[in-house]
């Protein structure tokens, strides 16, 4: 049985909005309303503790074209940049460079300049940045690949209360 805290039901309820949101990170689920259902369930429950874990999922969310309900858009427009999108810059070069790689179809070349930029640990990249080279690599006919990069930038680390 688990042990009766104060505040419990928050993080109950965030998880279960969490690992709603991973489900359709993954493609289990690509329904429109459900991700409008989770983006607006993520943003009501989360507290303090899980409000960075919350806006790297909606961000998530966008990265891969999913819609956000109006309650995300406000809870993403009131979360300091710095805590959502905290982490290491890759270079505006090495961004137009891998671009420009897998626009002229030398996958290969593209592929090793992502690995590159993004180095062993995507959550250690800012989102922003993580997020323009998923698109790159959409564009490019990587869409599982782009999907795999969006999973690995969500580590995820469960909020203790």
């Amino acid at each position: 049985r688990m042990m009766e805290r104060p505040g419990r039901e928050n993080v109950d309820s965030f998880m279960s909005a969490w690992l709603a949101g991973l489900r359709i990170v993954v493609g289990q689920d690509g329904s429109e309303a459900s991700a409008l259902r989770v983006s607006s369930e993520l943003a009501k429950v989360s507290g303090e503790v899980e409000r960075r874990a919350a806006a790297k999922m909606l961000r998530a969310f966008l990265m891969l074209d999913r819609p956000l309900s109006i309650e995300a858009r406000v809870f993403l427009s009131r979360t300091p940049s710095a805590l959502s999108d905290s982490g290491r810059n890759i270079s505006e070069a090495d961004l137009l460079l891998i671009e420009a790689a897998l626009d002229a179809g030398a996958e290969g070349e593209g592929l090793l300049r992502v690995i590159n930029a993004v180095g062993r640990d995507p959550s250690s990249v800012n989102m922003s940045d993580l997020g323009r080279i998923i698109r790159i690599l959409r564009d490019a006919g990587y869409q599982d690949e782009g999907r795999a990069l969006v999973i690995e930038g969500l580590r995820f680390q469960r909020p203790r209360s």
